[in-house]
């Protein structure tokens, strides 16, 4: 779909500065993604998919209820922006700080699919966007970080 591909545009632009490589769109992982970004959107919160690492998946979500922040380019755009947030440091194999997980998820290396979804609903009385991008093979794990970011 549209959005999908303008998701993954999105991914391999950020990817292409840390010489990650380009990721491909996964059909069925986009399914789950969008039946994922459906649920929540329908709860009207974001949270993870606890069966999330069960599946071998990473994931990442987002809620945009300004108009400027409605596209997969936004949100994938905010996760990496995680980068600049404080106490993350580039070549820490463990600990590479709290708060910079969806950006290191943007553009873990070992990560080469993805899949996408989104879906519309209520947040704090506002119609916002739900979205959630879903990463095969799943990014941030301990002792990893320094070769795939």
């Amino acid at each position: 779909s549209d959005l999908q591909n303008e998701a993954l545009e999105a991914h391999n632009k950020l990817r292409a500065i840390h010489n990650a490589p380009a990721m491909t769109l996964d059909a069925d992982i986009s399914a789950g993604a969008q039946a994922w970004a459906e649920k929540i959107a329908a709860d009207g919160t974001g949270s993870h998919d606890p069966t999330i690492f069960d599946q071998g998946l990473g994931e990442n979500w987002n809620i945009a209820c300004q108009p400027d922040q409605k596209s997969p380019t936004a949100t994938v755009t905010r996760w990496y922006n995680e980068v600049c947030d404080p106490g993350f440091t580039f070549g820490n194999s463990d600990d590479p700080g709290l708060g910079a997980g969806h950006f290191t998820q943007v553009v873990w290396k070992g990560s080469t699919k993805l899949g996408y979804g989104k879906a519309n609903g209520q947040y704090s009385g506002a119609e916002c966007e739900f979205h959630v991008g879903r990463y095969k093979a799943a990014g941030n794990f301990g002792g990893k970080y320094a070769e795939n970011v």
